[in-house]
């Protein structure tokens, strides 16, 4: 760690960053895929380190689309707001193509473990 960074002391601190995280988010997400922005370039304007993946911004967009319905969805160009309900059909398509793929991948790799270990 540098000497510039810091670790939040307490709960406290930990909560009021992420809700100047969560603010940022809101403030600065546009509706519309084709405002769509990086994880890295909103994290630069709400005045937060940007990191390899960013993860405090992912996990805010999470979370806000879980706990509060806001439909935060991600594409190759970055994060937006939903402006219709085609963008979020694509994303549920998208989604779904993902989560075959890992099906995929976990059927032949579970086969490929049975074979290994009762070859």
């Amino acid at each position: 760690m540098g000497v510039h960074e810091t670790v939040p002391s307490s709960k406290m601190e930990r909560q009021q960053n992420k809700e100047i995280i969560t603010r940022g988010v809101l403030k600065h997400l546009q509706f519309g895929k084709a405002n769509a922005i990086k994880s890295h370039e909103l994290a630069r304007l709400i005045g937060i380190e940007a990191t390899a993946t960013n993860q405090q911004i992912r996990k805010t967009c999470k979370e806000l689309l879980i706990h509060k319905n806001i439909p935060i969805i991600s594409c190759t160009k970055g994060f937006f707001k939903a402006e219709n309900s085609e963008e979020i059909h694509n994303y549920i398509l998208s989604l779904s193509a993902r989560v075959n793929g890992l099906q995929r991948d976990i059927s032949v790799l579970t086969n490929l473990h049975r074979e290994m270990r009762y070859g």
